[in-house]
């Protein structure tokens, strides 16, 4: 038979193809497959299932995706992959191309939309509260009493100036008016005719089915809509998202530190408390490693490298040596 060999300049970016017969061909033996855990969210109920799959790393996104999918019987075009932490999503994996363990260091989600990514736009959400739930006890000395918040945070509360003296130490690195999260740092996808403040409002709201707060008998979640910086969980009060059309949501979905924060009003203390979220193992979590396979090998062979430098490629469109990968 014959094997495609393409060898790519990083210079130029000149590719040049060949085509090689072979009688025998030699494979590398694959590694063991990574053990990659992750969080599924459904659109449709507030179930959140802890998955696992085993796959090679580095691997292509859409490879993975994929993989995800087909284990969990789902429509790929429906699926959003990325990481998040306590302070909104780390990295959206539609924008990598190639995905390393290195990359896989916080909560892994895999997210299902009720829209595909092909009629939609897509935001990144974080969820917040106007004002912290208010502390029931001295953040101190623990007693349940009549307590008054930090003034910058708002975030714990003392029964007087001696416990709030004797905590400053603990407190201060904490203490920020950065907005109080809740729920999940998600992405949304809004369909591309909804492109409009209140129906924004409307899908966003709906989405978050893994709100994770308590409400007093009777009161109702009021929330707005808020542009935020992902580097600094802040709200930009310049930008109004009330006065957005339909072409600046589009770019604001496009930039790269941009979110929207769905704010839920709490002045009145109508959010009493914040509880822990519903966690169900998957079957896939009792999954044992597969054995390696002949098609492991051939993706271990077929994978881009990079030619050391001594062995540079002279590239036909530098007439020079150049550094270069082969695939």
């Amino acid at each position: 038979g014959q094997y495609k060999s393409k060898v790519s300049c990083l210079e130029c970016g000149k590719v040049s193809i060949t085509f090689d017969p072979y009688m025998y061909l030699s494979l590398p033996l694959a590694k063991d497959k990574h053990s990659i855990e992750f969080c599924y969210l459904p659109c449709n109920n507030s179930t959140i299932s802890r998955c696992k799959i085993y796959s090679n790393l580095p691997v292509n996104s859409n490879v993975l995706l994929s993989n995800i999918a087909e284990q969990l019987r789902l429509n790929k075009n429906k699926l959003s992959m990325y990481t998040i932490s306590k302070s909104g999503i780390i990295l959206d994996y539609s924008k990598v191309d190639v995905i390393h363990a290195r990359d896989i260091t916080e909560q892994l989600i895999v997210q299902e939309q009720k829209h595909t990514f092909e009629s939609s736009t897509s935001f990144r959400v974080l969820y917040t509260l106007s004002q912290p739930t208010f502390p029931k006890a001295c953040s101190f000395c623990n007693k349940e009493t009549d307590v008054k918040r930090c003034s910058r945070c708002k975030k714990v509360a003392y029964c007087g100036a001696e416990c709030q003296t004797k905590h400053f130490r603990t407190h201060k690195p904490d203490c920020s008016d950065v907005p109080a999260t809740v729920g999940l740092p998600l992405i949304v996808n809004v369909r591309n005719k909804d492109l409009t403040y209140n129906k924004i409002q409307q899908a966003l709201v709906n989405a978050n089915v893994y709100t994770n707060f308590n409400l007093k008998p009777k009161a109702r979640a009021r929330a707005s809509l808020k542009y935020g910086d992902t580097r600094t969980n802040r709200v930009v009060p310049e930008m109004k998202l009330s006065e957005f059309k339909a072409n600046d949501f589009v770019a604001l979905s496009k930039e790269e530190h941009a979110c929207i924060m769905v704010e839920y009003e709490n002045s009145n203390r109508e959010i009493t408390g914040v509880c822990e979220f519903d966690v169900t193992d998957h079957e896939s979590v009792r999954l044992r490693p597969p054995q390696v396979s002949l098609e492991d090998c051939f993706y271990n062979f077929t994978q881009e490298e990079r030619l050391p430098d001594t062995e540079l490629w002279k590239c036909p469109k530098c007439k020079k040596l150049q550094k270069a990968t082969k695939q």
